[in-house]
Formats: C-alpha cells, structure tokens, sequence
C-alpha cells in the first residue's frame, strides 16, 4: 500500500486498483482498493461451435481450450496471472468428461472449480509431471461434483498454501499427485462443506490440517501425510479415515469434536496424547498407541486389526470410556488397559 500527504487535509491512498474518495473528520481520502478479482475460464476443448463442449484436451498457453462467453469464442490461459485465472471445469451442454492434460510447468492460477458436467462423469486433471501451483487462500478448489487430480507421469506436484477444500454434500475430491507446501512458511490446509478429501499420494505438506462441517479426510491407497510422519496438528470435526497400506505416524495434536477410523491395512501410530472427543474405531491394520493416546480418553471399538498398547510407553494404562467391538486384537503385553 502507498500513502502520501499533500497539505494539510488530503490523504492519498494507492491499494492496488479501484479509486475511491472519501470525505472522513474533514480529510479528502482517495483511495485504490483492488480485493483478488475472480474471472472465470470455462474449460471447452470443443472450439466453434458455440457451446461449452466437454472432453479431453491439453492445458497449456498455445492451445484455446477455454471460454468465457458461453462457448460462441474460445481463448487460451496464460498460467502467469493467477488472481485474473480461475479454472472452472463442468457446466457443459454437449461432448461428456475426460482427462485434462497439464503440458506446461509451474503454472499458477488462483483456484479450481468442479462442477457437474454434461451427462455426469468425473473429470481427471492429470499433472503430468509438471507443477501446478493455486495461490487463492478462499475457495481454492470447489467441488459440486466428484474429481480426480493425478500424475501420471510422476515427480509433479500440487502446490498450495493456506487453503480452503470446498467440498460440498456427498462429492469426492480424489488426490493421487504429491499434494505440497507452496511456501517456506506452511499454511493450513482446510476442508469444509461434508465432502471427502482422499489423498493416496505421499504428500509432503506440513501445513496443519482442519475438518470441518462433518467432512471427511481420507488416507488411501499407499498414501501418507508428511512422507511418512506427519507433524502438523490436525482439528477433526468430521472423520479421518486411514485407510491406507502404509505406516505413518502423527506427531501432532489432533483435536475436535471428530472421529479416527482405520479400514485399510496398514499401521497408523499416534504419538501425541490427543484430545479430540469422537473415539476410535479399528476395522483393519494396526494401531499403534506409541507414546500418545486415543482422544481424551474417549470410547474404542475394535472390529477387526490390532491395537498395539505394548508400544504405549510413556503411559503405564490405557484408559478409555468404552470398549466395544465385533472381533480383532488388542495387545496390552505388560501395560494395562
């Protein structure tokens, strides 16, 4: 922001785009004010025929694979003004879903935009390798309708910072590319709105993470948070669902009124001793209780997997409010539950 005086009663102020002038105690304020303006870019590879045609096409500066008056004239992205570049997929009258190719690397838009597309169908936005950044810290990726964002080449990565998932009702944002901190300084990445986020790649972010509004966050596939041991702390009001083959620990907080559930095979270790009020229910793999606790002492079901206490070591008992359960094990070795 600029600021000058001229005189005694005039105060200009520059704040990125739009004049105003204001009149405050006997001041002339004149001042440019510019909030993150959102334009919309339709994605229609289907160029001339006057409607928003859905399918499959590239995402690069060379091909016109976009739109903004309904389809009558296509344009291209450039990649490089992200707060004058959302991308919005969906809302097509002809042509059905596909893969959108990404060709260019290091691309930054402001966010994403899932929307139901012309006869259903998920869209699949394939990172190919490449790096694609989103700098809006509201409504970064929206979702009325299942989505996909993959790698099928490998070493690519989603880039975000401070974050908002809108994932709204029962739609699911499906992750398989390395989802990563785009800054030095981590954000918090946030989901909202009821929807599931499942990630099955081995993101590296470290950003904290928080759910809300009953959504659901899913570790899936050989998927892990931080590689591996993920050390952010996590606000849980909805579900956290592990349902991946890998071991991973977390080593942060995790708090909220949300539930833990573990359905895949592999072991998940909590080492911190967490305060979240939802309980625990193990249908398969392991959980390891490796120097922290279930939520605030709160109930435990066992329907299938292990339970490790033995590995509980800074704790001489496990204590919870209620046990239940239709099978699996619990192994308390030396320590008392």
């Amino acid at each position: 922001m600029d600021r000058s005086l001229s005189g005694s009663d005039r105060i200009v102020v520059s704040f990125w785009g739009l004049w105003v002038v204001l009149l405050i105690a006997g001041f002339l304020v004149a001042a440019t004010i510019s909030a993150q303006a959102q334009t919309d870019f339709f994605w229609d590879p289907t160029s001339g025929d006057s409607v928003i045609t859905e399918g499959s096409g590239n995402l690069d500066t060379g091909t016109s694979n976009w739109t903004q008056d309904g389809g009558a004239t296509n344009t291209t992205v450039t990649g490089t003004n992200p707060f004058g570049e959302d991308l919005v997929f969906g809302t097509g009258t002809a042509g059905s879903t596909g893969t959108v190719t990404v060709t260019q690397n290091n691309f930054q838009f402001g966010s994403l935009d899932f929307r139901p597309a012309n006869g259903g169908g998920t869209y699949d936005l394939d990172l190919n390798g490449n790096i694609f950044i989103l700098l809006r810290s509201a409504n970064t990726i929206t979702l009325t309708e299942n989505a996909t964002i993959s790698d099928s080449a490998g070493g690519g990565q989603l880039r975000i910072a401070t974050n908002q998932f809108r994932l709204i009702g029962s739609n699911t944002l499906s992750i398989s590319a390395v989802l990563a901190d785009r800054t030095a300084t981590p954000g918090a990445f946030r989901l909202y709105d009821g929807g599931t986020l499942d990630l099955s790649g081995v993101n590296t972010f470290a950003g904290s993470l928080e759910v809300y509004n009953s959504s659901t966050l899913r570790v899936s596939g050989a998927g892990k948070l931080g590689s591996g041991t993920y050390a952010g702390t996590i606000t849980n009001d909805g579900i956290l669902d592990y349902n991946s083959s890998a071991t991973q620990t977390l080593t942060g907080l995790i708090s909220g009124s949300g539930s833990l559930v573990l359905n895949g095979t592999g072991q998940l270790n909590l080492s911190t001793n967490n305060s979240f009020t939802g309980g625990v229910t193990v249908n398969n793999g392991t959980l390891g209780l490796e120097n922290g606790g279930i939520g605030a002492n709160g109930p435990l079901t066992v329907n299938g997997g292990l339970v490790s206490v033995s590995i509980h070591d800074s704790y001489d008992n496990l204590i919870v409010s209620e046990l239940s359960g239709s099978g699996g094990l619990i192994d308390v070795s030396r320590r008392r539950l």
